[in-house]
């Protein structure tokens, strides 16, 4: 799973089956022709990553499962990328908010519970969020008040 970037500079998603040998595209079924980066694959094919929304020109992230396309945009957002998804449908990514262009907010999203905001406490404004695990454990970075990049793994209490 990646992408390539053809001469007209746009994104264009694949998938690669390691059995068959093949390479597919990974495409919006409604717009075959957006730019779009494949960023996430789980065990179950279901592949999370982000497009240029040709209905309104913004950066959104998605989640492809089985020919289903679901568009993902944190509300209040003026970009959103999907980076990561386990084998229940929770998507992790990253987005600026329209309030904050020099922000970056990391998010889950699972479709029973919709978006939620993740800030480390010591980074906020600079969280990103590029993996979670079946047991919704996050992975990620943040910048500290330094200027440091850490990494952070945060453990959902039960």
């Amino acid at each position: 799973m990646g992408f390539f970037t053809d001469s007209n500079g746009n994104n264009n998603g694949y998938e690669y089956n390691i059995n068959t040998g093949r390479y597919s595209q990974v495409v919006d079924p409604n717009s075959p022709g957006a730019s779009l980066t494949a960023a996430a694959i789980n065990d179950l094919g279901q592949v999370a990553g982000f497009y240029t929304n040709p209905a309104t020109g913004n950066t959104d992230g998605f989640l492809l499962s089985h020919g289903h396309f679901t568009d993902l945009a944190v509300p209040g957002a003026s970009s959103t990328s999907a980076l990561g998804v386990n084998n229940f449908d929770e998507v992790v990514g990253v987005f600026v908010p329209k309030s904050n262009a020099n922000a970056l907010e990391g998010f889950t999203w699972a479709p029973r519970h919709g978006f939620t905001i993740v800030n480390d406490p010591h980074g906020v404004d600079t969280t990103t969020i590029n993996g979670v695990n079946d047991f919704g454990q996050l992975v990620g970075f943040y910048v500290d008040a330094n200027g440091n990049t850490d990494g952070l793994l945060a453990t959902p209490q039960r």
